[in-house]
């Protein structure tokens, strides 16, 4: 019918899609998925269009094989239990203990990976006992140093700084400095009472408002004292 054939139609455009995508997919495997962020692998739940096969159900176009689930295969195969015990412990004298189960073969392999498990733990061994000497001995080569550095730092400063005059040396450079400044700040200076200012005009008020008030006090006290005797005279006669 003409509805089958569209269904067909459109299978045949979705499996051509999905070809395209796992191509694209396939070249850049494993690719972090960004909605996810999980690492995405190749899988086996596509079908291809030899895997199809007849309805079985009423209404049903196609039907694919069911696939069990695969568990991928270890690349490192698991060794001999015998021989990850040996591994753990190597102190173990093997030719003491002779069990029934194990061929001349075995033991003589088992001893061969002890002793070279031996001298590996005693290479590793002498090597760390080398390394924390070296670093013990380079810790205190620092010390050393550092006290040697400590000392020079002390030394000079204690030979250049007196005790008694380290107060009053800086106490007098203050003030100095502290002048200094006033006159840098203050360039303008009364002849009369050598007080500062930093324009002309505030020298110019305190002439005005200070020595002249002064002056002219001094010249009424003045005139009062030579009017006070005429006065007296005139009274007498």
């Amino acid at each position: 019918s003409l509805g089958d054939q569209f269904y067909k139609e459109a299978i045949e455009h979705c499996r051509s899609y999905n070809s395209r995508l796992c191509a694209e997919r396939s070249v850049r495997l494993p690719f972090l998925d960004s909605q996810t962020g999980v690492a995405q692998n190749n899988c086996y739940i596509w079908m291809e269009k030899r895997h199809r096969g007849p309805g079985l159900a009423p209404g049903q176009l196609y039907t694919y094989p069911a696939r069990c689930w695969r568990k991928k295969r270890r690349l490192h195969p698991p060794e001999d239990s015998r021989l990850k015990l040996l591994e753990i412990k190597p102190e173990v004298d093997l030719p003491l203990k002779k069990d029934g189960f194990t061929s001349e073969s075995t033991t003589l392999e088992a001893l061969l990976r002890g002793e070279g498990i031996e001298k590996k733990t005693d290479t590793k061994e002498e090597d760390t006992i080398q390394e924390i000497q070296r670093v013990l001995e380079n810790d205190e080569n620092a010390d050393e140093v550092n006290e040697e550095e400590d000392l020079e730092e002390d030394i000079p400063k204690r030979k250049n700084r007196p005790r008694g005059r380290a107060r009053g040396s800086g106490g007098g450079r203050r003030r100095n400095d502290a002048a200094s400044q006033d006159d840098h700040d203050k360039p303008y200076v009364c002849d009369i009472c050598g007080k500062r200012y930093k324009n002309r005009p505030g020298l110019s008020y305190h002439y005005a408002h200070t020595h002249l008030a002064s002056e002219e006090g001094d010249e009424a006290r003045e005139q009062e004292t030579r009017s006070s005797p005429v006065h007296r005279n005139e009274n007498h006669k």
